[in-house]
């Protein structure tokens, strides 16, 4: 019998296995119409609900894809079962009925027809899914529904260990997809976000170290009639699964698809979709279950998709970058007398010399604009030590040692660095006017990834700088603290949720980490490096452009964010990381982990 209790049952069952993943498909009373999905361990993992479902706008009932029987290959890719499938004709079967006489629908015959192929690869933990329908009429739709995974369905419900919808949703324990926590209303809902948005074609659930995760292919062209527009594949995306408010998660594709910001999050269509005869509808996914949790699920589609994309040609060379960033610091952000920094807000410039600055002049020695900086920066160090009172002839070593044992100072027994947003951690006012007028966006006394990793780099550049164990120590102590942490936070403290998921925060512990390794030779900061942090700035950063190439143009799609970060700050990100650090991981000597 079948575990999933929400789906009628005809007696008859067919199983797809390999020694990663089972797939259980059944009967409906009607015709093969759902599957249950089992992990290596044999735990139901969840159903896929169909096999494809269309809705009428003038029909209240929800027509299923349904098959009489089906067809058991073997190829190289691995075994599939084929099915001949047909919309279920709702008025044949209310014949004999109680409903016969007062219903009425206009349609003796199927409304579409085609295949649904499930194809479990072998020796992989993949089922290929394809769906491929025809319509035989022309009519207005609401949706038509393609591969439908309810995860948890009648086995672990709404639990889960995390969840990715990557550059749109990264939750950990009991928060909400589309919940309130980083976003407010009427921006929080993301359930069917435009497609662009989404960083990687691959969303995922995780419970108790088994993730499930479900791909498609963004450059499909799912349905498109003579010159209308192209609909791609629709992801939808609910944990818990809020649009049937039942216990479980939502893993979905459909179209129509969102074509404009008005038109997402619309799970039944205000504008209904146009199929008209001989007009194909189609889906190509993939679902997966592995050990791990859901990143693990967004870095096996990448690896299986042949890794990430060749980077584009960049706009200037590496040289001519550093260039243009070396002469913004030289002109549009130095004020004579004040320092570096720019007037966007009270005490915006400082005499703290950049550390892009440094690397820099030490990099391009000779050059004009090295040799501007390096005045600047000597104006800086003149005006640090005319500001020095109560040092006496101490020496630069002397000043950053006592620079060090004022970090350490802030720093908890237990190696972390906590937030105070009103001392040390006031910036820009944005969560202190949210404070005031909705809700704090961190409390004090709380810590977050970004706020002990950021302290632990400068204090490691500070003990290469003076040689005092003591600043290496508490550089570990919070690095290690953060070892079990596995979402990457606080990085945008001044004006974002302190616990929402971000890229800088990604960015400064891989580098805190790498630091730490070098430091040490522990092998546990480098593999917390390379597959740790290093793999978090993937599920914010944008892995498609040329698919998606409209992905980070604002005239097409706005910005969106993971925990408020606009995701096409990327690039920015990675620079503010390179000059944190004046000693750059060296990828070619990581190797291929």
């Amino acid at each position: 019998m079948p575990e999933f209790t929400q789906g009628s049952y005809g007696g008859e069952s067919i199983r797809l296995a390999n020694e990663h993943m089972r797939i259980d498909v059944h009967k409906r009373l009607t015709g093969w119409g759902w599957a249950e999905v089992f992990s290596a361990d044999e735990r139901f993992m969840g159903v896929l609900e169909h096999f494809g479902e269309v809705l009428l706008r003038d029909q209240e009932i929800p027509i299923r894809m349904e098959s009489e029987s089906y067809e058991r290959t073997q190829s190289d890719e691995g075994e599939s079962l084929t099915f001949k499938v047909k919309a279920l004709v709702v008025q044949q079967k209310l014949k004999g009925t109680s409903f016969d006489t007062w219903i009425q629908y206009p349609f003796d015959a199927a409304l579409m027809d085609g295949e649904v192929k499930l194809t479990l690869v072998r020796d992989q933990p993949v089922l290929k899914l394809a769906y491929s329908f025809v319509s035989h009429y022309n009519l207005f739709v609401r949706y038509v529904r393609g591969p439908w995974v309810k995860v948890g369905a009648d086995s672990f419900g709404a639990k889960k260990t995390d969840a990715i919808f990557p550059g749109v949703e990264w939750l950990e324990g009991e928060e909400w997809s589309s919940g309130t926590n980083w976003f407010k209303d009427p921006w929080a809902l993301r359930v069917a976000p435009h497609p662009n948005k989404v960083a990687f074609p691959v969303m995922a659930v995780s419970h108790e170290g088994t993730a499930v995760g479900l791909s498609w292919d963004p450059a499909l062209h799912a349905t498109r009639w003579f010159n209308y527009r192209v609909h791609v594949q629709q992801p939808v995306f609910a944990s818990p699964n809020f649009i049937d408010r039942r216990n479980h998660h939502l893993l979905g594709l459909m179209v129509p698809d969102a074509q404009i910001e008005h038109a997402e999050n619309q799970i039944y269509a205000a504008e209904p979709l146009e199929l008209h005869p001989k007009q194909v509808v189609a889906w190509n996914a993939e679902l997966v279950v592995i050990p791990g949790r859901s990143l693990d699920a967004v870095t096996d589609w990448i690896t299986r998709s042949a890794g990430l994309p060749v980077p584009a040609t960049p706009r200037w060379s590496y040289e001519d970058t550093l260039d243009r960033i070396a002469q913004a610091y030289d002109e549009r952000y130095w004020q004579q007398g004040q320092g570096f920094g720019t007037p966007q807000f009270e005490k915006g410039y400082s005499h703290r010399v950049p550390r892009f600055a440094e690397a820099y002049i030490e990099r391009r020695k000779g050059t004009a604009i090295a040799a501007s900086l390096q005045e600047k920066v000597e104006q800086c160090n003149a005006m640090s030590a005319a500001s020095d009172t109560g040092i006496g002839e101490s020496t630069a070593e002397d000043r950053l040692l006592q620079k060090g044992l004022e970090l350490l100072s802030h720093q908890r027994e237990d190696g972390a660095f906590p937030f105070d947003p009103d001392g040390r951690h006031y910036m820009k006012d944005d969560f202190v006017v949210a404070r005031a007028f909705l809700e704090p966006m961190g409390l004090a006394g709380d810590t977050a990834l970004d706020l002990c990793v950021v302290p632990a780099i400068e204090l490691l550049r500070l003990w290469q700088a003076t040689g005092d164990e003591r600043l290496k120590e508490g550089a570990l102590r919070a690095i290690d603290y953060c070892l079990p942490m596995t979402r990457p936070e606080g990085g945008d403290f001044w004006e974002t949720p302190l616990h929402s998921p971000n890229l800088f925060a990604a960015g400064h512990a891989a580098i805190a980490n790498w630091l730490a390794h070098l430091a040490t030779g522990e092998q546990v900061y480098r593999i917390r490096r390379c597959t740790g942090f290093g793999r978090c700035s993937l599920s914010p950063t944008y892995g498609s452009p040329r698919i998606n190439p409209c992905c980070t143009t604002r005239s097409r799609v706005s910005a969106q964010a993971i925990g408020i970060l606009p995701i096409g700050c990327a690039i920015m990100c990675s620079g503010k990381c390179w000059k944190r650090s004046r000693n750059p991981i060296d990828s070619a000597s990581i190797g291929p982990s």
